[in-house]
């Protein structure tokens, strides 16, 4: 459920009628960029470039019992 409020200028106090679609001002509507893409920045180098050795402390053993859910779980199944 949602609620729509339009509010413009110009309207009258309790003046219902949709006011249509809402006029941008010039220079702040969104569009899609056709320019050249500079090149993306790349993680895990160093400043040569070269991959940074990156190491996983090893640690104790853990196991997990997991039950995978069945059914809607009381959440209104379909």
């Amino acid at each position: 459920m949602f609620t729509t409020v339009k509010v413009r200028r110009g309207l009258a106090r309790d003046d219902f009628r949709d006011p249509g679609w809402f006029a941008q001002p010039p220079g702040t509507r969104a569009f899609e960029w056709t320019g050249a893409l500079p090149d993306p920045a790349r993680s895990g180098t160093g400043p040569s470039g070269a991959a940074r050795d990156v190491r996983v402390a090893s640690g104790p053993t853990l196991e997990f019992n997991v039950k995978k859910p069945s059914g809607s779980s009381g959440h209104g199944g379909h």
